[in-house]
């Protein structure tokens, strides 16, 4: 089992029990590269669960991962895991293609138009069916954009920015 305090990355959420042997359904929060098996201990985290669990077996299945665990033997165990964050050590995530970015790269960063004008910081990123969407708080409240290139133009890691293209109405909140 894992410990110590080497930053966790989120990879995704426990959503519901699969089978009655102690399997869990896993919904990945990050695009996995293709051949990517993670063997290790994953961190969960809930309002009720906090601890390290060894992966026994996995598997990937139509739309996530079926993960088992060796601290889990039946169905009310892994029920007892629904909603729990899934994190591994930053150390482990794996490498992803150009303009592909884990969730952590981009919270925080601050957002422009491409002509210079402040926008907000990116205070979550929304995983859709259809894409990504980035939830920005503006001075004016929240507004979304969705993570196309068509919108998203430059994002910069080590400056912590990201440039956006807007169309008319875009940045518009809530509050307008």
């Amino acid at each position: 089992m894992m410990g110590g305090e080497e930053e966790k990355k989120v990879i995704g959420q426990v959503v519901r029990p699969h089978g009655i042997k102690g399997e869990v359904k896993i919904i990945p929060r990050i695009a996995w590269p293709e051949g990517f098996h993670y063997r290790g201990a994953v961190h969960l985290n809930s309002s009720t669960q906090d601890g390290w669990f060894d992966i026994e077996h996995g598997r990937w299945n139509r739309d996530g991962a079926v993960l088992r665990f060796t601290q889990v033997k039946d169905r009310n165990g892994a029920e007892a895991l629904r909603g729990c964050r899934v994190s591994i050590p930053g150390s482990e995530m794996p490498p992803l293609p150009p303009d592909v970015y884990y969730d952590s790269q981009l919270l925080g960063m601050r957002v422009r138009t491409r002509s210079g004008e402040p926008v907000g910081v990116i205070e979550q990123v929304l995983h859709l069916p259809a894409q990504d969407v980035y939830e920005i708080k503006t001075s004016k409240g929240m507004v979304m954009i969705p993570a196309v290139e068509a919108f998203v133009k430059r994002v910069d890691l080590e400056g912590r920015e990201m440039t956006i293209e807007p169309i008319e109405g875009l940045l518009e909140s809530d509050a307008d």
